[in-house]
């Protein structure tokens, strides 16, 4: 499973109230290449966010994938070469998976929060996704041998790749569900932040020579004239996007003020709901714009980028220091690989018996 954190919130650091757990939560479990590689049980409570519980099992797995993404980036990697100030490549690391962990407990407070679960749909789209893996790896056997060779139990796999649809209800819950702001809220954040939404057709003008962009200016004229003239302006916008290879679009795109040419945003803030711009002419090109009802829907979308974002700079996070203080990220990398290197190898000698028998 991709990182979702990477395309949906940015994995960057940032500053939390940090405390360290007093006992307790050290774990039982002796199983799997974590507890080989560094005595550490899986089941251990590796720190808590905002009193959710992480555990060392699923904090490690994300420990091997960033430096296994680091070094696939950067090549060989002396994890304790200093990056900036006093960090090195392994602390880097490290901060960069209690980020991921952030993620993971603000989505599932919220989703705990609004009484968000997954749904059919999603519990049947993770049991096809295991049907493939088995069918691709020759058998359940050889798609759990998989599974240990990631160091994790197969629960832990299922709940990490579980999370992408978690975050994807959560974010629907927010917008358009049980998490959904007040139409207040949304609309005060709006005009804080300058949003609105409007039907765009945009004609781009980069790399024109004069005489082009004038012929593109005439045409967008055209188009606003014909709108504004039309009993049917929504069937003809779609015409015209269509003729500009534009998506149509029914609603209407929400965007901000600072995301857009500055005329472009003025000229929208001054029309009123259903009516037809001029040609507005932008820094990269001229658009028509028809002024839309504010979509609250795309408002929402925004304010809870912007209340996960806040949540993780916020969060207070509180190590567990007797498991926490164990790792040293390129030594427990470098160990795991050797280990599931030694795994792989036993697994192989072992189906070769079994295929020969």
């Amino acid at each position: 499973m991709k990182r979702f954190v990477a395309g949906v919130i940015a994995a960057i650091l940032l500053v939390s109230c940090i405390a360290f757990l007093d006992g307790g939560g050290n774990g039982r479990r002796t199983d799997g290449l974590y507890y080989q590689v560094s005595g550490i049980h899986p089941d251990a409570t590796i720190m808590t966010i905002d009193g959710e519980k992480i555990s060392a099992e699923e904090y490690l797995y994300w420990l091997i994938y960033d430096c296994q993404y680091l070094s696939a980036y950067a090549g060989t990697i002396d994890w304790n070469e200093v990056v900036t100030g006093s960090m090195t490549y392994g602390d880097y690391v490290k901060d960069e998976v209690t980020d991921t962990m952030k993620t993971y407990a603000i989505v599932r407070q919220m989703a705990k929060k609004g009484d968000v679960t997954l749904s059919k749909e999603d519990t049947d789209a993770l049991e096809e996704q295991r049907r493939q893996y088995i069918d691709y790896y020759g058998g359940e056997g050889s798609y759990l041998q998989q599974i240990q060779l990631l160091g994790i139990s197969e629960e832990t796999f299922d709940t990490i790749n579980s999370m992408y649809y978690l975050y994807s209800r959560v974010l629907e819950a927010f917008c358009n569900g049980s998490l959904r702001p007040t139409d207040e809220k949304l609309n005060s954040f709006a005009e804080d932040n300058r949003l609105y939404t409007a039907k765009l057709l945009y004609l781009p003008t980069d790399g024109l020579k004069e005489d082009e962009v004038a012929q593109r200016r005439d045409l967008a004229q055209s188009y606003a004239d014909k709108l504004k003239a039309s009993d049917d302006v929504d069937a003809l916008y779609n015409r015209f996007a269509q003729e500009l290879g534009m998506e149509e679009n029914a609603i209407g795109q929400t965007f901000a003020a600072s995301e857009n040419d500055g005329a472009l945003a003025d000229a929208v803030s001054a029309l009123s709901e259903g009516s037809v711009s001029e040609v507005i002419a932008g820094t990269t090109g001229f658009y028509v714009a028809i002024r839309m009802p504010l979509d609250l829907s795309a408002v929402a979308q925004r304010l809870f980028a912007q209340t996960t974002e806040d949540a993780m700079a916020n969060a207070t996070v509180k190590y567990n220091n007797a498991v926490y203080s164990k790792i040293d990220a390129g030594t427990f990398y470098t160990d795991f690989l050797q280990a599931q290197q030694e795994l792989s190898a036993s697994f192989a000698q072992g189906n070769t018996a079994a295929n020969a028998d």
